[in-house]
């Protein structure tokens, strides 16, 4: 299993995490929304008012990893949120 360190103690123990932290981690995530789009003809019903299980259902990731996701994908203009979900861009 592959993991990331967050933190080094004073006591000399290590803090770790599953996923990359900060920014780096929408990266993953912003992947798996792209495929999921594009699997389902370039629509999820699923955006940022989505309760917090069923993202987690859907992605294995928080809702704020979700939203940062979103977030990022919407500012590179590669989807549009809308009331109902969020869909895929044509470019």
């Amino acid at each position: 299993m592959k993991g990331f360190i967050k933190q080094i103690r004073p006591d000399g123990k290590i803090n770790l995490s599953l996923q990359k932290l900060g920014y780096g981690k929408t990266d993953d995530v912003s992947k798996r929304i792209m495929h999921m789009l594009q699997e389902q003809d370039g629509f999820i019903a699923c955006n940022d008012k989505t309760p917090p299980d069923v993202i987690y259902k859907l992605f294995g990731v928080s809702k704020k990893a979700f939203k940062l996701a979103i977030g990022r994908l919407y500012k590179e203009r590669s989807i549009t949120i809308e009331e109902r979900g969020i869909r895929l861009n044509t470019k």
